[in-house]
């Protein structure tokens, strides 16, 4: 099977409506490729490879660029590793991908994902409901699960679940075109891992919730590949960590309890869009 070295786009039969599906790949890894391709052209999606960002080879002037040290230091409890830098940075491009497509949402996968639910219907739920969130996250990382706080049914199968703090982990999620703005924004230098800047919402203005059931887990097939490279995290500051911890709690409760009483009055910034893949 052979794939483009930019964008590879599975052979199916869908609506035009459908909203793109962006995967994250790494270069070279044709086998998680073609496995992703597979898992996908059998529920009958399509899909573009995004060309993931090797943290390993971006040089010291070119990590400069991306990274603002000071906030780092302030903000996070230590440096970043090669992996954070290039999976950031490959989280930035599907979110410029979907700005510069028509639709108001995408489906973000990387390559390590694994279909255990029916991906269709969770998406029709998450896309023709009126809810105030802009990412959905549709995976909890490697099975781990959080307090949740609140829930709301979304159909006779799926729920919207707020936790006490957003999941770790960005195998998949659905983003809103202002999602994708507001995090580009927020991103223009990054110093905090992709997932960690997601879970500070009170920062980046954007809402998150996860959908019930999981329709997707992080897959043990192969290897983790885009953020392995160069994952051996930095030394962290010392303390640094119990102290965000402290200072985060009080903006973390007011955001969460703001997006649940957002979810109570059922408000939306954008319009819902007719079911996907339907």
């Amino acid at each position: 099977m052979t794939y483009s070295s930019t964008i590879l786009v599975a052979q199916q039969s869908v609506e035009s409506s459908m909203i793109p599906i962006y995967v994250i790949n790494l270069e070279g890894s044709d086998n998680r490729l073609r496995r992703a391709a597979q898992q996908l052209t059998a529920h009958g999606l399509s899909f573009e490879r995004i060309d993931a960002v090797n943290g390993r080879q971006l040089s010291a002037t070119q990590k400069r660029a991306f990274i603002d040290d000071k906030a780092n230091r302030n903000k996070f409890y230590r440096p970043l590793s090669d992996g954070e830098i290039g999976c950031y940075l490959s989280h930035k491009k599907c979110w410029q991908a979907l700005l510069e497509s028509q639709s108001e949402y995408a489906l973000v996968l990387e390559d390590d994902f694994s279909l255990v639910g029916d991906l269709k219907s969770g998406l029709a739920a998450v896309l023709n409901h009126p809810l105030p969130v802009d990412i959905v996250k549709l995976c909890n990382y490697q099975g781990r699960e959080r307090a949740n706080k609140f829930s709301t049914e979304l159909d006779n199968t799926h729920k919207l679940v707020i936790h006490d703090k957003p999941l770790s982990g960005c195998c998949a999620y659905v983003i809103s075109r202002f999602g994708a703005k507001q995090m580009l924004a927020h991103a223009n230098k990054i110093y905090r891992p992709v997932d960690t800047d997601i879970q500070h919402t009170w920062e980046t203005g954007v809402h998150v919730g996860a959908l019930h059931p999981y329709p997707i887990a992080q897959d043990n097939y192969f290897d983790s590949d885009i953020a392995s490279k160069g994952r051996n995290k930095p030394k962290a500051y010392p303390l640094q960590k119990q102290w965000l911890a402290l200072h985060n709690w009080t903006p973390a409760y007011r955001a969460r309890r703001h997006l649940v009483t957002l979810l109570r009055k059922q408000g939306r910034r954008t319009y819902p869009i007719p079911a996907t893949n339907a």
